[in-house]
C-alpha cells in the first residue's frame, strides 16, 4: 500500500486476516470485507486585505509552526463552501461574505502515523467584518504577507506551496 493507513485488524469481523493489495485497497481473507483509502476533501480559503493575504501559522502537528492557509476538512453531508464558512468562522472567529472557487491541489497529510492523501479546493473569501478577527487554538498566530514575499519553505504543505506559487504569478 503507498503509504496509507495498514490496519492489523478487519474493521468488519475484527480478525487479523486483512491485507493490502493495490496502491490503496485492503482486504480481509476472513470476511471479504475491502477497504479503499480515497483521497479526502479539504478546504482553504484565499483571504486578501489589500495586497496582502492572511496565513495562520500552525499550533499543532503536521506543520507546527509553519504557515498555512486557514481551513480544514469537509464534514460528510456538507458541501466544500459549507466547510469553508465553518472552518474559517472556527478558526478566525469572522464571517465569510462571498467566496470564489480559486483551484485545488493535491496533498498529503501525516497525522498520527496515517498517510491522508487530500483534494484541498482554495477559494478567494471575502470577509464582512474584520472586527472580530482571532484565533483559535489551532494558530498560534496571524500572519499578512505579499504572495510574492512568501517563499516555500515557510509553508505548512505541497499543496499551498503550489498555491503561492499560482498567487505569484498572478
Amino acid at each position: 500500500m503507498k503509504n496509507a493507513v495498514e490496519f492489523r485488524y478487519c474493521p468488519r469481523c475484527g480478525k487479523s486476516q486483512i491485507h493490502a493489495f493495490g496502491e490503496k485497497k485492503m482486504q480481509c481473507a476472513a470476511c471479504g470485507f475491502i477497504y479503499f483509502h480515497n483521497t479526502a476533501s479539504a478546504v482553504a480559503g484565499i483571504l486578501w486585505k489589500g495586497e496582502e493575504i492572511l496565513l495562520v501559522r500552525r499550533a499543532r502537528k503536521p506543520g507546527q509552526g509553519l504557515l498555512d492557509f486557514p481551513g480544514g476538512f469537509v464534514d460528510f453531508e456538507e458541501t466544500l463552501e459549507q466547510a469553508l464558512i465553518r472552518e474559517i468562522k472556527e478558526e478566525l472567529n469572522v464571517d465569510i461574505e462571498t467566496l470564489q472557487y480559486f483551484a485545488s491541489a493535491p496533498n498529503t497529510y501525516i497525522y498520527e502515523g496515517v498517510t491522508y492523501y487530500t483534494s484541498d479546493a482554495f477559494f478567494t473569501c471575502k470577509i464582512k467584518d474584520w472586527n472580530s478577527l482571532q484565533c483559535n487554538s489551532e494558530i498560534i498566530e496571524i500572519v499578512w504577507m505579499k504572495p510574492e514575499t512568501i517563499h516555500s519553505e515557510m509553508l505548512a504543505f505541497d499543496s499551498c506551496r503550489t498555491i503561492v506559487r499560482r498567487l505569484k504569478k498572478g
